[in-house]
This record gives C-alpha cells, sequence and structure tokens, in this order.
C-alpha cells in the first residue's frame, strides 16, 4: 500500500553529519582486530580529572536526586564562570543576564546561530574549519566562505573585509582554532574586530581550546577588544580545556538581550542541562588552577613528540601547533583526497587520523593529541614515512 506521508522538512534533510563520521566505524572495526593502532582522529585526550570533580558529580545524585535545574543554568555554575572570565580576561560579566549554560558548547553555537539568522542573512565563515555552514543553512542563512592562507593559517583580513555586504550579519571566530591548532595574535583579532565595528556585524566566538596554548602565548577572548563585548557572543565550556568531552556542559557569554532570546529557545530545545553535570563543571572551575597547568604542559610536550616525529621526514612542512590539541598536516602531493588517505594511512601505517574534508581543508588530515607522548612519536614517525613513500 503506497504510503501519503509527506517527506522531511528541508531543513532536516540539508543537515549532514560530519563528512569524517563513515570513518569512526571503520577505525572501530580496524582496532578490533589491530591493538597497537593508534587513533589520533577524535577528541577525546586521556588527561586526569580530579576526583573533586567525581565527588560533586556523586553528591549531586546523591542529594539532589534527578531533579530539574533553572533553564540558565544553576547560579552557583553561572558565578563561577564569570569569576573565572573576570580572573582571565579583566572584564566583569552579569552572571544573572550575560551567562548561559548550554549542554556542551557546540549546542551553544547551534542555538546562537539560531538566534541571530533568518532567511536572507549572510555569515562569514572561514576555511578551513568546522562546518558552522551547516547550521547556518539551517537557520536559513548562508555562509560565505573565506580560505586562510594554507601555510601560516593567517586571519584572511583582507578577504573577510571583501566578503562584507548589505547582507552580512555574523562573523564566526575560532581561537584557537580548529583544526589548524593557531592561536590568533593581538593585531589580527583587532582588525577582524574593526570589520565587526565599522560594519556592525555580530561575532561568534569559539573559544572551547582558551586554556591550552603554548610556547608563552595568551589566548585573547574576543570580547575583550575594544567596543566587541556588546556584539560578541563567546561560547565555550569543560569539554576541551577541561578535558570532560563527554560531561557535555557549555555556556555562551555575551549581550543580556541575546541570551534573553536564547532562553526560551533554551527551554523548547532540552528544557535545562542535567544539574548533577553542571555541578562537576562548577567543580573544575574552581579548581582549574593546578591540573589545567599541569594537563596544559603534558600538550605541549605531547605536541613536541607529534612533531620530532613528523620531521624525521625533512620534507613535510607542516605548521606547528600553538594551541588546541589539534594538528593540521598537508597531503596535497599524494594526490590523494584526504578520505584515501586516512584510509590508507589506516592500513598501511596503523594511524588514525581525521580528514580535512570534515573541516572544508580538503588537502589536509587532522591529528589529535590523544594518545602518549611516547605514541605520538612513534605515529608521527608512521605519518612521516607514509608521506614519504606516497609523494615519490
Amino acid at each position: 500500500m503506497r504510503s501519503n506521508l509527506r517527506g522531511l522538512a528541508g531543513r532536516a534533510e540539508n543537515l549532514h553529519l560530519l563528512r569524517s563520521a563513515p570513518l569512526r566505524k571503520e577505525f572501530s572495526l580496524h582496532a578490533q582486530h589491530n591493538p597497537a593502532f593508534v587513533n589520533l582522529s577524535g577528541y577525546v585526550v586521556d588527561l586526569p580529572v580530579p576526583a573533586k570533580v567525581t565527588q560533586a558529580i556523586e553528591h549531586s545524585i546523591r542529594t539532589e536526586g534527578y531533579v530539574f535545574s533553572p533553564v540558565r543554568g544553576t547560579v552557583p555554575l553561572r558565578r563561577a564562570i564569570a569569576e573565572n572570565y573576570a580572573t582571565e580576561t579583566g572584564i566583569n560579566l552579569d552572571w544573572e543576564t550575560q551567562v548561559l549554560v548550554t549542554l556542551g558548547p557546540m549546542h551553544g553555537l547551534f542555538m546562537a546561530i539560531l538566534a541571530l539568522i533568518e532567511s536572507g542573512d549572510q555569515v562569514i565563515v572561514k576555511r578551513p574549519g568546522l562546518p558552522y555552514d551547516e547550521i547556518v543553512s539551517f537557520a536559513g542563512g548562508s555562509a560565505v566562505f573565506v580560505d586562510m592562507e594554507p601555510a601560516a593559517f593567517e586571519l584572511p583580513l583582507k578577504a573577510i573585509a571583501e566578503a562584507v555586504t548589505e547582507r552580512t550579519k555574523l562573523m564566526v571566530l575560532t581561537n584557537p582554532h580548529n583544526p589548524t591548532g593557531r592561536v590568533f595574535e593581538y593585531a589580527e583579532l583587532e582588525e577582524f574586530a574593526s570589520i565587526a565595528r565599522r560594519h556592525n556585524l555580530y561575532v561568534l566566538s569559539d573559544e572551547v581550546f582558551d586554556k591550552y596554548v603554548f610556547d608563552g602565548r595568551k589566548h585573547i577572548s574576543m570580547a575583550t577588544l575594544p567596543g566587541m563585548q556588546e556584539r560578541t557572543l563567546v561560547v565555550n565550556g569543560v569539554t576541551k580545556s577541561y578535558a570532560m568531552p563527554g560531561a557535555r556542559i557549555g555556556w555562551v557569554t555575551g549581550p543580556a538581550s541575546i541570551l534573553a532570546a536564547l532562553e526560551p529557545m533554551i527551554f523548547w530545545n532540552m528544557q535545562c542541562v542535567p544539574l548533577m553535570l553542571q555541578q562537576g563543571a562548577e567543580a573544575a572551575i574552581r579548581d582549574d588552577t593546578d591540573w589545567v597547568e599541569r594537563n596544559r604542559r603534558e600538550l605541549q610536550t605531547r605536541r613536541d613528540a607529534l612533531f620530532d616525529g613528523l620531521h624525521t621526514n625533512p620534507h613535510l612542512d607542516v605548521k606547528t601547533t600553538e594551541g588546541s590539541f589539534l594538528c593540521f598536516a598537508p597531503i596535497a602531493k599524494t594526490g590523494m583526497s584526504s578520505l584515501e588517505f586516512a584510509r590508507c594511512l589506516m592500513h598501511r601505517a596503523n594511524v588514525g587520523v581525521s580528514p580535512g574534508v570534515a573541516y572544508h581543508g580538503e588537502d589536509f588530515v587532522r591529528i589529535s593529541l590523544a594518545a602518549p607522548a611516547e605514541k605520538l612519536y612513534w605515529a608521527g614517525t608512521r605519518i612521516a614515512e607514509f608521506l614519504g613513500q606516497s609523494t615519490l
């Protein structure tokens, strides 16, 4: 019998998973038969989380049970977020009106774009980068891509300025940058901010790797630049900088009027963020002084080990990771697509990487510091050797 049911909404059919999603299953299957397989394709890093965090979650379950929490997030967590931001940046947020807790940073990014963008609006998005364009399209807007220079991954400021039209409403920034590992300097950020000020644009700043910057660099939050606090939404969370990817706690900070609009959207989208996870996040933020710094130093050691391995191929020119726990390595000389390269590397070198096509960077693969230093050095040598063999 033929069904008369109508099809899905276009926005549902046009929203896609990362293009690397099929590889995850292949990597998982490969690992079952190859115990020595080193999978550097994901975000999960085996860094320690203090016992206080687990204890806070357990205490919440024992004493509070499974009750609802406020839509905006618990008062103690929002206070902790505001206090931490003040310590890091010198900006005093009103925790009541300028902080909103979300179910992970990606949820915050998604809801912020939905709140700001509608049909006809344009959003400037950099390539390579996370596929924010999927969310923009879902919201009814259109993404305007600008390409970063592929050697140094500098902000393409001239191209960004030229891409602005009367329909442009928002620019997206990721700093430290995913997937390239760049940490943008003040001069770059100020020129980027000047474009936003000159054309009266909003900026959505993804700063989830803010605590993991290397070699004495300092992360600069976009909202700290002159004239930017009133037009910038900053997205952050415990998933990356606090090494708690499965504890889906994120937050958005920014203008009170925008967060007021986000509150009912959050309510109808998921009602509230689990209370026990919020209490764990609060414990992490309030106890971050020593252990986050130890994790940062560990990641810098891992980065050095990976690059020592990669540099065993003297012809491999890869930009040194300045922040985050990601590296973006060029593969164009192999003549392979990034998906093909990742599959071949898995079979021939026993190493897993994420294909750059998932991040609008087809000529690259993304490597995560998701293993101890000795394994990263080994994986780096295997990647270097494979690249050498594939470009002869």
